[in-house]
């Protein structure tokens, strides 16, 4: 039997574990199988950022060209007030924004989603299965803590784009009602 001073049941008791029984291992490939679901979620979770973001851009950039065709026509027909001039600057200030923070979003995230064979062969094999598991359970969840800091600042950048591109429609529909009246 060995001894895990870190998996005692009760403050200040060592839980003495049996590495070697069939309960055992099957408890920490358990862990081991969450810790990598957790990984691929959070992968998933890029793929589903980038779907998004490009459905906002795609709709900042036809919103955008299309007022660009209202400005230009609006710019040669009569002079124009404050408001109009206000209007196409905040326009044009969402679209700077959602392309800047659109591109940041759709740039390459440096995730760890798994661990390297030469790794697990290195530094956890040697143990046995139980202790293999249980040590790449415990490094899997540790790169989806740091993975998840990185995913908050993409999530983040994503409500910053909702709002650029908010922004910008508002704008330009305000636009094109000045310009209509």
């Amino acid at each position: 039997m060995a001894e895990d001073s870190d998996l005692g049941s009760n403050e200040g008791e060592t839980a003495v574990l049996d590495y070697d029984t069939d309960a055992t291992v099957e408890v920490y490939r358990l862990a081991y199988d969450v810790s990598v679901r957790e990984l691929d979620a959070q992968d998933k979770s890029v793929d589903q950022l980038r779907v998004r973001v490009t459905a906002l851009l795609a709709l900042a950039a036809t919103s955008g060209a299309f007022m660009v065709g209202v400005f230009a026509k609006a710019a040669t027909d009569h002079k124009h007030t404050v408001w109009y001039w206000a209007l196409v600057v905040g326009g044009g200030a969402g679209l700077v924004v959602a392309l800047a923070i659109g591109a940041w979003l759709l740039a390459p995230v440096d995730l760890t989603l798994q661990s390297s064979a030469k790794t697990i062969i290195d530094d956890y094999w040697s143990k046995g299965l139980p202790r293999t598991l249980r040590e790449l359970a415990f490094h899997n969840e540790s790169n989806a803590d740091e993975n998840s800091k990185k995913l908050r600042a993409r999530n983040r950048g994503l409500r910053v784009l909702i709002a650029g591109v908010v922004t910008e429609l508002v704008m330009w529909a305000l636009l094109v009602g000045l310009t209509a009246g």
